[in-house]
This record gives structure tokens, sequence and C-alpha cells, in this order.
């Protein structure tokens, strides 16, 4: 049943670009402007893309290192490559961690702390995401064109999330503490690994940093891609990507398919591209995240592989002794 839901959702993901297609442009406009896109800019998303990559290792080793497992990032980067691929292909893109997590457990052997080094790099990620939507969507009126109060308020929204997050939890309610309600329980689960980084508070800092970092380079990366497209893109349309990166967050289509581009075309058509435009440049960032997410093929065939040949070794083990 779950192989036909997500079936589904790619399905709806596919119809979303083709609505967006009908909707906004015209197939062959904007076929034409997707084959005429300046390779210079879109080379220089590819190296962010490997960038963030490398930002996100980092982030990874020093987690582990404060639960005492030490691992070289050249280790931690085919899992990660693996979790970037499998986020292209899951909905949502936390749908990978779950792979790098199988992956690094079975390696490292440590299957609590692995977890909860992955949980928190996604935490770290998410904080520093929402935070840097306020300043994002306070600069939409001049941008966008949009009355003042709607992402204003948005904004104020996005603040008083993270504030939230952070004070829930450092000390949530009791009654949630308590509750037997399904979010309760993850964010329990949550909190017990927040609470295994309590004494690091310095490396928590730096992953904090570092994701800041990370985010900005996505920022630069969304402002080559419309740059590609035509070269006099203004650099303004960086901030536009804590908005994409919180929407692609939506656990609706395998990773945000036609969502994100949805939101970029959006976007974009409103900092003064054409639909055609619009549509070409969301259409291409997700050709290069495809295309640059194959880097952990090798990975995940492998530990496919192996997953199965130990399932077989425990099979005939079990058989032998008449289990």
């Amino acid at each position: 049943m779950k192989h036909w839901r997500h079936w589904v959702r790619f399905g709806v993901g596919v119809a979303l670009i083709a609505l967006l297609i009908v909707q906004f442009a015209e197939i062959r406009s904007v076929w034409t402007t997707v084959l005429r896109a300046h390779p210079l800019p879109l080379i220089g998303c590819v190296v962010i893309y490997f960038i963030g990559v490398a930002l996100s290792c980092i982030k990874w080793q020093l987690l582990l290192r404060a639960q005492g497992i030490h691992v070289s990032l050249s280790h931690l980067a085919p899992w990660y490559l693996m979790g970037s691929l499998a986020s292209a292909l899951l909905p949502s893109d936390v749908g990978g961690d779950v792979g790098r997590g199988y992956a690094a457990a079975r390696a490292l052997g440590d299957g609590t702390a692995v977890w909860s080094s992955v949980v928190m790099e996604r935490l770290t990620g998410l904080i520093t995401l929402v935070a840097l939507a306020s300043p994002a969507l306070m600069l939409m009126p001049g941008m966008l064109d949009v009355p003042v109060w709607l992402p204003v308020s948005a904004s104020f929204v996005a603040l008083l999330a993270t504030i939230g997050i952070a004070a829930a939890l450092g000390a949530p309610p009791a009654r949630l503490m308590r509750s037997s309600h399904r979010g309760a329980l993850v964010f329990r689960q949550v909190r017990d690994v927040v609470v295994h980084y309590r004494s690091s508070a310095g490396i928590v800092v730096a992953c904090l940093a570092l994701s800041v970092l990370f985010h900005l380079f996505n920022g630069l990366s969304l402002w080559l891609l419309a740059l590609s497209i035509t070269s006099d893109a203004s650099v303004a349309i960086a901030f536009l990507w804590p908005v994409v990166g919180l929407i692609g967050l939506l656990p609706l289509t395998p990773g945000g398919l036609g969502v994100r581009e949805g939101i970029i075309t959006v976007l974009l058509m409103r900092v003064d591209m054409s639909p055609d435009q619009a549509v070409a440049a969301a259409i291409i960032g997700r050709i290069l995240l495809l295309l640059c997410s194959l880097a952990g093929l090798p990975t995940l065939i492998t530990t496919i592989v192996n997953a199965k040949a130990s399932s077989s070794d425990r099979k005939g083990i079990q058989s032998d002794v008449g289990v």
C-alpha cells in the first residue's frame, strides 16, 4: 500500500509541473529557454551543491564526535550523498536522513549515537532556515510588490516559531511530556536527542553557524540559476531561498517535486522574470538536483546489496540451527 502512495505522490508531482507549464508558459518556449541557458552559472550551482554537502558532512562529523564517535569525512560523504539521492526521490527533504542514518549505523555500530547526530544535524538546519526566513520575508514587500502586512505577519510567525522551538526543547510543558499523541511522542524523541548535546554547546553553535553558511550558499545558487536564464537577474533573488527551502520541506511529493518548482516559478515571476524564464529556471534547478544527487548512487547500490546479503546470511544461519 505504501508503494502505491509513493507512486501517487510522484504522479501528483509530475502533474504539478505539467500544470505549471500549461498555466504559465508554453512548452516549446520553455524548452528553448532551457537549451539557451548559460552554462557558467549552472556550473557554479553544481559547485555550490557539493560545497553544501561538505558543510553538512562537517556538521555531522562534529555531532558524531560529541557522541564519542570519530569518523573521517571521506566515510561520511558517501553516506550523505546517498541520503541526498533518497531525498530527491522520497517525500520531503528529510526522507534521505533515514537512508544515510541506516548506512552509518550499520557501519559504525552505535545506532543510538548515529541517529541522534542525524536528527540534530537536521534540526540545526531547520532552526536556521526558519530564522533566516524572517529577514527574507521582511524584504518581500519591496521585492515582490505584495501588501506589507502579509510578509511582515509571516516573518513574525517565523520568528515566534524559532523562539518556540528553542524554548520548548529547553523546557517543554509538562502536559506535552505526558501526552500520548503521536506528535508529542515525536517531540519527546527529538528532545531526548537535544539533551545528548547539552554538554556540547560549542559544537551546537558551530553547527548552527555552518547551517547559516549552507543556506547562504543555497541562496547564491538560486540567484545563479536565475542568472543562467537572464543576465540582469537581481542578486536580491538569493534572499528568497529560505521561503523556497521551507516550502520544499512539505511532505507532499517525492523530493518536493512540482511543489518547489511552483514556488520558484511564482517568486521569480514576481521579480520581473517572464513566465517562460521562471518555469525554465525551476525545471533546470530540478534537473541539476537530480544529476548531482546521482553521485550517491554507487553507495546506495552497495548498501542495498550488503543489506540483502546480510539478510540472506541470517536466514541461512536460522535454517542451519533449525529455527
